[in-house]
């Protein structure tokens, strides 16, 4: 786990976290992916939800995409069509 705050990073223990959120760093874990920081209102819990929210959206988002493109792309079709 790493604490970062500008340039400064320190690797920390879970039981110095709380010490470094209130001095205002921002807590990763291992794979630099964010943890806490500090300020932060939701809870972790609400974080991953929206996190799995937002990754079915973007999926979502993707395939409304390709099938736009492929019903763009159908031979015969007039650019006035469907607008």
């Amino acid at each position: 786990m790493y604490a970062i705050l500008g340039n400064r990073e320190h690797k920390i223990d879970e039981a110095d976290k709380a010490i470094y959120l209130a001095e205002g760093y921002s807590i990763y874990d291992d794979s630099f992916d964010l943890v806490d920081q500090p300020g932060q209102d939701a809870s972790n819990e609400e974080i991953e939800k929206l996190k799995a929210e937002n990754k079915k959206l973007k999926a979502e988002n993707t395939k409304l995409k390709n099938k736009l493109k492929a019903v763009e792309g159908e031979p015969g079709r007039k650019e006035s069509e469907g607008q």
